[in-house]
């Protein structure tokens, strides 16, 4: 990958439509900094992996990503709730 972008990916054009790759990638990584707030552990490191880092940056900078995006406090308290209870089951 490196190969195709050296640099990473600085950005990504407000007129691009995104493809699959990118609606995966962000589903999956967009809420890395709740997940890693949640978990306590690092999801996306920038110096492992730059590529896929700059990547999710510049999806998640996208006024549209942005605009379906939860507020980053809801979301931290769902997955609170969600470990919290995952938990509790597993202790019981």
């Amino acid at each position: 990958m490196k190969e195709f972008f050296p640099d990473g990916i600085a950005s990504i054009e407000r007129s691009k439509t995104l493809g699959l790759l990118d609606i995966v990638l962000c589903s999956v990584f967009g809420p890395h900094k709740v997940q890693e707030a949640v978990l306590g552990i690092k999801i996306i490191d920038p110096e492992k992996t730059p590529l896929i880092f700059s990547w999710v940056t510049a999806l998640t900078e996208l006024p549209l990503v942005k605009e379906l995006t939860p507020p980053h406090e809801k979301l931290l308290a769902l997955l609170q709730l969600f470990r919290n209870n995952a938990l509790k089951s597993s202790a019981a």
